[in-house]
């Protein structure tokens, strides 16, 4: 049997952390790494793993982080870098 991994509930403003965790650019971009570090700094630290850091998080923590506006300003830029990379003619 083989069963789909479900990712964690994150509140609504910043599903788009999935996006961004997913996405293997953050491996040698290091423009988001900022980003990673704000949600759980020794994580980030001793792994530079996205996926890792954003399901290790607490809740709280992001609750934290969605109401702060440095995050909000540093995400929405990671967004909208991510969106422009992708969308990029090649």
């Amino acid at each position: 049997m083989t069963l789909a991994y479900t990712p964690r509930s994150l509140p609504e403003f910043l599903n788009g952390l999935f996006r961004l965790a997913l996405d293997l650019r953050w491996t040698w971009h290091h423009g988001s790494d900022e980003l990673w570090r704000a949600l759980d700094e020794e994580t980030w630290d001793s792994t530079h793993n996205a996926w890792l850091v954003l399901n290790s998080v607490s809740g709280e923590r992001l609750e934290e982080l969605e109401q702060d506006p440095l995050f909000q300003q540093r995400y929405l830029e990671q967004l909208a870098a991510h969106h422009k990379f992708v969308n990029a003619n090649t």
